[in-house]
């Protein structure tokens, strides 16, 4: 299921991304969250955010997290600890 699916893969992007997104200097950040049902039995729909950077002047995006059930200012922080974003990013 798209659930299962993104539980699994999104905790594979989480240990791979902030090797390859350190550094990106991340100009503008697109961030945006949609739910999805769950099969847990402690909760009825798991949140699933994506983020995404974009060098404006590089004209690149590149996928800077995937989280389920995270918090956005937890996701924030930790892209701000690997210098994924530049200080005065939109």
């Amino acid at each position: 299921t798209i659930n299962r699916r993104a539980k699994e893969y999104g905790s594979k992007l989480k240990q791979f991304l902030p090797d390859c997104v350190a550094g990106t200097d991340a100009d503008a950040i697109i961030a945006d969250g949609t739910k999805c049902h769950s099969q847990d039995e402690d909760r009825s729909y798991h949140s699933v955010q994506a983020t995404l950077g974009e060098d404006t002047a590089g004209d690149s995006r590149s996928l800077l997290d995937l989280s389920i059930n995270a918090d956005w200012d937890e996701t924030a922080a930790a892209l701000d600890d690997i210098g994924a974003v530049t200080d005065d990013a939109t």
